[in-house]
């Protein structure tokens, strides 16, 4: 089983996902396999709406801010697929995502470095980084630290797809 985590952020979110959620729902995936992470507020929250998992982050950790979510919080699938809430996926996106190679890795890239983290992660694989996970965490949302955040994800970038 594969769930998509959509990386999103309370500024920009009502403007990217009418545009990433029809893209993927038209690809064929179920809306139940769904979870947006909007990350930014003061305190965390679930909701289903429509079918879809809504979690509203006590944090923002920017991309990380889903994986970082599903380690902490346990949100179990086989794998989970991470992607920014500014993509839009084509009509076979559901037949490449499920054609996973053997032996099933443990991550897979989008593609080539770099990546921007997405790509697909094996639930067991990100459970297994969850301290480095916790350790970007970010709660602090003065202008200072989101820029100190943001300025560590450019050397960062894809910071577990490869290791």
């Amino acid at each position: 089983m594969i769930k998509i985590a959509i990386a999103t952020n309370k500024r920009f979110f009502e403007k990217s996902l009418p545009i990433i959620i029809p893209s993927l729902l038209d690809a064929g995936i179920f809306r139940e396999d769904i979870h947006v992470f909007n990350a930014g507020f003061d305190s965390y929250s679930t909701e289903v709406r429509d079918g879809i998992t809504y979690h509203f982050l006590d944090h923002n950790s920017y991309e990380y801010s889903p994986l970082i979510e599903i380690a902490e919080k346990q949100i179990e699938s086989e794998y989970w697929f991470l992607i920014h809430d500014t993509c839009k996926v084509g009509l076979n996106f559901k037949k490449l995502l499920y054609d996973i190679p053997e032996p099933k890795p443990l991550k897979m890239a989008l593609k080539r470095w770099p990546a921007m983290s997405i790509g697909l992660y094996n639930y067991q694989y990100l459970l297994s980084l969850k301290d480095a996970l916790i350790n970007i965490k970010n709660k602090d949302y003065s202008k200072e630290s989101m820029m100190k955040w943001k300025l560590w994800g450019v050397s960062n970038e894809d910071y577990i797809l490869w290791i």
